[in-house]
């Protein structure tokens, strides 16, 4: 009866193992969903920053919003947003003529929550 046991852990942990690596695979994979859920969001939310959260609209001709972007690094889990645009960083850390605007960290820091939120609905969503 032991052995038969021991025989049945023993085909276990093989199939587990075996499965190991299928499993691994679909938590990155999982992952890296929520983290491209998370940008698209993030981009929504610094939209809406640039254009309801100073008084006026940061929007001259429109290319700094459509610059924003997002990358992610799935092996540090993280999404980082921003814009190639030269001028960018005048507009949102301000210069000795023009007040800061920090529409990224405003709308990212503003609604931590709410990107957690949507990440964990898109982990939710693949389990």
């Amino acid at each position: 009866m032991p052995e038969t046991i021991i025989k049945e852990f023993e085909n276990a942990k093989i199939e587990l193992i075996k499965h190991k690596k299928d499993l691994q695979n679909k938590v990155v994979t999982n992952i890296g969903k929520a983290l491209h859920a998370m940008g698209m969001v993030g981009i929504e939310l610094i939209s809406d920053q640039m254009m309801k959260g100073y008084g006026k609209p940061i929007y001259l001709t429109g290319d700094l919003m459509r610059s924003i972007t997002y990358k992610i690094d799935i092996h540090a889990q993280t999404t980082t947003w921003g814009s190639n645009l030269n001028y960018a960083p005048a507009v949102h850390d301000g210069t000795s003529r023009m007040p800061k605007r920090p529409f990224l960290t405003d709308a990212i820091l503003g609604n931590k929550e709410k990107l957690k939120e949507v990440a964990a609905e898109e982990l939710a969503k693949n389990i």
